[in-house]
């Protein structure tokens, strides 16, 4: 309990005022002398032609190449997340086609196991070696 005290002493005095002497020292004004006392600052000049001045001063922005129409790589992006979405897909259905193609007896269940335990590569091992394994007895010689 005596390791909480400090910390509940701190969380007490959140809401109360600074006492005068933490406040942060002032910032010294550049068009102040070196230990002078100044006031605030001087408000800006009111008159329009500093204003006007100022706008005159500004940079003009230079116009970059027109975005609106693309690039045109943004269908060559979605082509190849699409084709290599596919391709990976008909990769991870390789022992269920195998199985389906070898007109294996149980397909259906190498597919369930393929689709439900292929993605831990062991069951995906254990579903292509059932689809290359053949289902028929060998004859005794």
């Amino acid at each position: 309990m005596r390791c909480l005290a400090p910390l509940i002493a701190s969380l007490a005095l959140l809401g109360q005022p600074l006492p005068a002497d933490a406040a942060p020292p002032p910032v010294p004004r550049a068009d102040c002398a070196p230990g002078a006392t100044c006031g605030p600052p001087a408000p800006p000049p009111a008159d329009r032609a500093s204003a006007t001045q100022e706008q005159v001063n500004v940079e003009p922005v230079i116009p970059t190449a027109d975005r609106s129409r693309g690039s045109g790589w943004g269908i060559v992006f979605v082509a190849v997340v699409v084709i290599g979405g596919l391709l990976s897909l008909a990769f991870y259905f390789v022992p269920t086609i195998v199985a389906f193609a070898a007109r294996r007896r149980q397909a259906w269940l190498i597919a369930l196991l393929n689709l439900l335990l292929g993605w831990t590569m062991i069951g995906w091992l254990a579903a292509l070696i059932w689809a290359l394994v053949s289902d028929r007895p060998e004859a005794a010689t």
